[in-house]
């Protein structure tokens, strides 16, 4: 008899052992509670407005048109919400900002103003007369030149 029990544990033991590699983690890890709490926004630029039924609250109706970062964005269901089930959710925006970076659009910019042989106008300019010429005397007259003798 007691080499019966213990041939009917060995196989239980065995028949779990094949069953659990086949469970996905998230199987094995679901009798736990589950946490509350939000998870980090993916892109914390991303853009999110609140979108209601029909029949919704004075709050959801406050903010009907406002855009919020999708990490700012108040949570569902709203304070001062009255509806006795809630129907708001969130809808995220597509990102308005294109694929390649703008800054580079401008930066080419700048590069083909120096080409044309332009000068840059941003940049600090002393008040003199040579420094008008770009810190050289070439430009300059004899008369600029002249040391004040005496």
């Amino acid at each position: 008899m007691a080499a019966f029990i213990i041939v009917v544990v060995c196989l239980a033991i065995i028949c779990w052992m094949l069953v659990m590699p086949r469970l996905q983690p998230r199987q094995i890890r679901r009798g736990g509670k589950r946490s509350s709490r939000a998870s980090p926004p993916r892109n914390p630029w991303r853009a999110t407005t609140i979108a209601h039924g029909s029949s919704a609250c004075a709050a959801a109706r406050a903010i009907e048109d406002e855009r919020f970062l999708s990490g700012q964005a108040p949570r569902l269901p709203l304070p001062g919400c009255d509806a006795g089930k809630c129907h708001c959710r969130y809808v995220f925006l597509p990102d308005r900002r294109a694929l390649e970076e703008r800054r580079a659009m401008f930066g080419l910019n700048a590069d083909l103003f120096a080409v044309n042989g332009r000068t840059e106008r941003r940049a600090p300019r002393g008040r003199r007369k040579v420094d008008a010429t770009g810190g050289t005397a070439a430009g300059l007259a004899y008369d600029d030149l002249k040391l004040g003798v005496g």
